[in-house]
């Protein structure tokens, strides 16, 4: 491991008592940091590059496939729509949240430029592409008779909200 001290020099305004009130002086606050950085001394500027992105990506790999142990999981019954975005599928969710027909509109213009969108590939993450038609995209609590107390709600459904 290796240390390295910095030391900068920030310009620091004074709080006044008052809204809308200049300060009546600036001055520069100093602070100072320390950064550590790892550095294996076996490794030198030619080092090979793909050996360290082979090796966060097994730790990435590793991290990924573990079980999640903050998981949310409930055992309540719900209705879903088949997988896959389509205008039917927009149209459906639509229908099913009463929505106005202005506002259908509206999703379906935005679903016809989505499709006009290409991912963008700018970044260094590289991921694998998404299939956007293996999603479920509405999903709802199946319907019971209604209840006229919280007695008679299932107790899994109050433990879950």
């Amino acid at each position: 491991m290796a240390a390295v001290a910095s030391t900068c020099s920030l310009p620091f305004r004074e709080p006044t008592p008052f809204p809308g009130k200049v300060a009546s002086s600036d001055r520069t606050q100093r602070c100072s940091f320390t950064t550590t950085f790892a550095h294996d001394a076996r490794q030198g500027s030619d080092s090979d590059p793909s050996s360290s992105s082979s090796t966060s990506s097994s730790v990435i790999q590793h991290f990924l496939k573990r079980d999640y142990k903050w998981g949310f999981v409930s055992d309540i019954e719900s209705v879903s729509i088949p997988k896959g975005l389509s205008k039917d599928t927009i149209r459906l969710i639509s229908a099913k949240k009463r929505e106005p027909p202005w506002l259908l509109e509206f999703r379906l213009h935005a679903y016809k430029q989505w499709l006009k969108m290409k991912e963008p590939r700018w970044s260094d993450n590289e991921y694998p592409t998404i299939d956007f038609q293996d999603y479920c995209y509405y999903s709802e609590p199946k319907q019971k008779e209604k209840n006229k107390s919280l007695d008679e709600v299932d107790p899994a459904l109050l433990e879950v909200f």
